[in-house]
């Protein structure tokens, strides 16, 4: 077969760059507001073009991978662990292909990220308040005296100690947020983050096969009798 190309689209790679970074950046600003915005500005453009340089490391895999695939290699596709069907392998390839270059999934992506973090923000506005005041009660019960010096302490604060005041449980907001971020990652506490490319290239196959079916899929070798399951 005659070796595939993928095209560069210069405009996408910059916007998509452009996107991260501005994700990224948006992210660190509270958190490095006291030592400007030169350094979080400058973590972020890197940010920008080392997911742009996995994003093409990616395609460029795919594409060798395409261009090394026999045509008439096959893959049964399992959902749920029942087989639905069988594709070309150098068609699964090029529907991952395809979903890597549709600006659609870029853009829902995104939103599901945004989603994402509001839901996190969310989580840290109804905890950090839920925890400051489960301090102020354990104190109390502990230390009343030293809760009560702490009191008149705040009372008396002027407007600029308010500001630090202020920054300093907007650096607790974001450490929570962070934990509640992190809590979704690891221990599946779901907020929603979804793979979209994945999800279409999976909705992409399940068409190409005319299976209605949902479901986890996976692929075998269909030239095998007996195969490693393989995650889609």
């Amino acid at each position: 077969m005659s070796n595939a190309n993928y095209p560069v689209n210069s405009a996408g790679s910059a916007a998509f760059a452009a996107t991260v970074s501005a994700f990224v950046f948006a992210f660190l600003v509270p958190i490095c507001s006291a030592d400007g915005i030169i350094q979080p500005a400058i973590v972020a453009v890197l940010a920008g073009i080392f997911a742009e340089m996995l994003r093409r490391h990616t395609v460029r895999k795919l594409v060798a991978s395409l261009n090394a695939t026999d045509a008439d290699a096959f893959l049964d596709v399992y959902i749920n662990g029942a087989q639905v069907g069988t594709i070309a392998s150098i068609d699964a390839i090029s529907l991952k292909l395809d979903a890597l270059r549709d600006p659609r999934n870029y853009a829902a992506q995104f939103v599901n990220i945004i989603g994402v973090a509001g839901r996190g923000t969310l989580a840290a506005l109804i905890l950090v308040p839920l925890m400051l005041f489960w301090t102020y009660v354990v104190s109390a019960w502990i230390s009343p005296a030293s809760l009560q010096a702490a009191v008149s302490m705040i009372a008396r604060l002027q407007p600029a100690d308010l500001a630090r005041v202020a920054l300093q449980i907007l650096y607790i907001a974001q450490i929570v947020f962070m934990l509640v971020i992190a809590s979704s990652l690891t221990f599946g506490v779901d907020l929603g983050l979804a793979n979209v490319f994945r999800n279409a290239v999976h909705r992409r196959i399940r068409l190409k096969i005319n299976c209605a079916s949902d479901g986890t899929l996976h692929f075998v070798p269909a030239t095998r009798t007996v195969g490693r399951i393989q995650p889609a």
